[in-house]
């Protein structure tokens, strides 16, 4: 109020003592002053209505909270083909090719298609984000609904140094009646441990409405944090799910046994691998060179490029060491001939690798166990296949590497005994002469006629490798091994059998919760209806067949029992 008479002083004094005469010429001062009066009553009568409350019922908005329609500016109408049109096209590049490229793909549909379509980075990363992104994940949460699943998770840094976790779900659709893997979600971690590692994933299952006592399976890599016995993120979640199945990555375990087998070996046989492919690499005189000597020994031919050999792949040293000694003796020549006219380092110690027949030897021993690790890689990567025989394919191989070391009578029949044998015990292996190493290896070794203590030697270091080879293989094996091989029962040719073992010996049926008299029921019944997918290759599809099965009446006979406890047998695959 005080401030209000003040101003009303300043008014006032202003139209009593200023005096414009002298400004405007011809004009009375009576004249002038009676409308400086006239203007200072009119600016008190405003100042009296702005400190009224009802000045503020109608007041103007600010700019900044106004919308362009408030202004003046009309809204168009968009196009609905026109949006459909720029849909389908950041669909497209979401699914086939990088935002970068819609820059010339907009341009190009403008000008031969649809002039009204505009599509550049900007709009399409916001249709992605903003509205493709949301409709499918949204699609994706109705296709889950309240159905079991399985989780494949990795934890891996961005460029910028952030931690994410890496989340794929696994489940059957009702839509597609198919068993569908698809990206969850990209999450970033609060920690490294896998106290954090667990509670961010637990609460990301929460956010998206999934209850992780669902959750029935869970892979993940081979590393402490993720499958430790104490303290992991598997022994975190399964306080919370005590179903909860692990299945550790077959393929990243059988890199990791050869890379830990391969160090009992001479370290030169990594040197001599990765220095004979980096020597041509990034030399074209040094391949031309090297082609025309291999062209003298093989007329008409033309030398294949050596493989790299990846750090973090091991398998990969099977095609290096089979490129290398497919070329040995003119790669020798090769080197021979640089180092004389070059005088160079390099080219004389890989010359001396070359020459020396411990290293051609070490490499054919080698290829065959390469290859059969190889192959176990190639059958756990495969789409298409029986996935009840894996389980007995890995065992199958593991039984055969140790048979090569281990005495006859020391491997145990039953698989539970297997993973406890001490491949390591002396008394437990064969003698160093009585080791099975290979017939090709055998052969050459006869042929080099070596020392006896050289020979015993170099057997020792192999005996060596199959022994540490078998031990990671057997650590690497999955512990609860007798719940894996017990769904070979619901295999096609096994349930559709008149001579199929009882239910009740089936040890993944505690992990059943459901009416075990109606699964026992549809168990035995299943086997006497006649059904068009009948091969274990085609497991998955025998049981959508079973699952759409109807009987006289319309009802879906074995919809809420057999077929979605196999699902979870192949979910968990």
């Amino acid at each position: 109020m005080l401030y209000s008479v003040k101003v009303l002083k300043y008014v006032f004094d202003a139209a009593y003592y200023s005096s414009y005469t002298d400004l405007l010429p011809g004009v009375s001062d009576n004249t002038f002053m009676l409308k400086r009066i006239i203007s200072s009553l009119k600016l008190v009568a405003w100042w009296l209505n702005f400190n009224h409350p009802r000045f503020w019922v109608n007041v103007v908005p600010p700019f900044s909270s106004m919308r362009l329609t408030d202004i003046g500016f009309a809204v168009s109408k968009q196009n609905e083909s026109r949006q459909r049109a720029e849909l389908k096209v950041a669909t497209y590049v979401a699914c086939h090719t990088s935002i970068k490229s819609v820059d010339h793909l907009g341009e190009l549909m403008c000008s031969t298609c649809d002039k009204d379509i505009k599509m550049h980075r900007t709009k399409c990363t916001a249709l992605i984000n903003h509205a493709i992104a949301p409709c499918m994940f949204k699609d994706l949460q109705r296709d889950i609904g309240g159905a079991e699943y399985s989780l494949v998770i990795d934890e891996s840094t961005d460029i910028s140094s952030v931690k994410q976790l890496c989340v794929v779900i696994r489940y059957f659709s009702m839509t597609l009646n198919k068993i569908v893997s698809t990206f969850l979600g990209l999450i970033n971690l609060e920690g490294e441990t896998a106290e954090a590692i667990a509670s961010t994933l637990t609460r990301f299952l929460q956010s998206i409405e999934l209850d992780i006592k669902k959750c029935i399976g869970l892979g993940t890599d081979g590393c402490s944090v993720m499958v430790g016995k104490r303290n992991s993120v598997y022994t975190h979640l399964l306080q919370k799910n005590p179903n909860l199945q692990l299945l550790k990555c077959v393929c990243h375990s059988i890199q990791l046994c050869v890379s830990k087998a391969v160090e009992t070996l001479p370290r030169n046989l990594e040197y001599l691998v990765s220095h004979s492919h980096n020597w041509f690499s990034h030399s074209a005189l040094r391949r031309r060179e090297y082609a025309k000597i291999y062209s003298l020994i093989n007329p008409g031919e033309i030398p294949l490029m050596l493989v790299q050999m990846s750090g973090t792949r091991w398998l990969s040293i099977h095609d290096c060491c089979s490129r290398i000694l497919n070329q040995w003796d003119e790669l020798k020549l090769h080197f021979q001939l640089t180092k004389d006219h070059q005088r160079c380092y390099d080219a004389e110690i890989l010359h001396q690798m070359y020459s020396d027949p411990v290293n051609k030897l070490y490499l054919l021993f080698l290829m065959p166990f390469l290859q059969e690790f190889n192959r176990i890689n190639k059958l756990f990567q495969q789409d298409t296949g029986n996935p009840f025989k894996m389980l007995e394919c890995l065992l199958h191989f593991f039984r055969c590497l140790i048979s090569r070391v281990v005495r006859p009578g020391m491997i145990p029949t039953s698989d539970e005994q297997l993973l406890a044998i001490d491949i390591t015990d002396p008394s437990v292996l064969l003698p160093v002469g009585a080791v099975n190493y290979g017939v090709t290896f055998m052969m050459a070794l006869d042929e080099a006629r070596m020392e006896s203590t050289a020979e015993r030697n170099m057997k020792s270091r192999c005996r060596d490798f199959l022994v540490e080879a078998g031990r990671q293989v057997q650590q690497r094996l999955p512990a609860n091994i007798q719940i894996w091989k017990s769904m070979t029962v619901f295999s096609p040719t096994i349930i559709l059998s008149q001579t199929k073992p009882q239910l009740s010996s089936v040890s993944m049926l505690k992990l059943y919760s459901g009416d075990l008299a109606a699964l026992e029921t549809q168990y035995q019944a299943v086997s006497y209806l006649p059904w068009t997918n009948k091969e274990d290759s085609q497991a998955e599809a025998f049981w959508v067949e079973v699952l759409n099965y109807k009987d006289s009446s319309g009802d879906h006979t074995f919809k809420k029992t057999c077929p979605l406890f196999l699902c979870h047998c192949l979910q968990c695959l």
